[in-house]
């Protein structure tokens, strides 16, 4: 069976391929296709400049050994992959965001923690004197405790009000809510031992 080489052209790459002369346009996109990856029927073979009927032999188009034939694709396939390109780079653009929202997710969430860090420090510290004020009720004049109740109650106070100021979501939540609940104690039982040392 007599073939001949063409040249099939598609945007910046060559490809030579040998092929029978009784071959078709429809047949011819295939091997275009399996070059160039783009399927088949998105394929305009122009040959000369025009585009022939896919039933149609190479012969009978006029189609010569060393003939060049230029692959384009179909404007509804190149809509098709801009849409496509388009809906990836979205995707790609909705992956970066929500993981830089992440990122700055944790930024915060470490703030906050921090923040409850310093405060809890300071409260352990106040839970100390609280204790030791428990410990000595009965070993020092009620007036020394009811001032020292005082003083601490103040504190607990303060340290409610910074509490809430530390503004919290997730995890530092509960945090908080843990020191607050901490705090409310303290407070309780210094005014339960500032009622039991009021002075007559």
């Amino acid at each position: 069976m007599a073939s001949m080489n063409l040249l099939l052209v598609h945007k910046l790459n060559q490809y030579q391929v040998r092929v029978a002369l009784s071959t078709t346009f429809a047949q011819l996109k295939e091997i275009a296709g399996s070059q160039t990856g783009i399927p088949p029927q998105h394929i305009k073979l122009l040959f000369r400049g025009r585009e022939n009927n896919d039933a149609q032999m190479l012969f009978q188009a006029g189609v010569k050994d060393g003939a060049k034939i230029q692959i384009a694709e179909k404007q509804s396939f190149v809509d098709e992959q801009a849409q496509m390109q388009a809906a990836q780079e979205q995707d790609a653009l909705l992956q970066k965001q929500q993981a830089a929202a992440v990122q700055q997710e944790v930024k915060e969430q470490q703030l906050m923690k921090s923040q409850i860090g310093v405060i809890k420090v300071q409260v352990d510290q106040l839970a100390q004197q609280a204790q030791q004020l428990q410990q000595q009720l009965q070993h020092q004049p009620p007036a020394v405790s009811h001032k020292a109740a005082l003083q601490i109650g103040e504190v607990a106070t303060q340290k409610l009000i910074q509490l809430d100021n530390v503004h919290v979501t997730g995890d530092a939540r509960m945090l908080r809510k843990a020191e607050i609940n901490r705090v409310n104690t303290m407070a309780d039982q210094m005014e339960l031992i500032r009622s039991q040392t009021q002075p007559q």
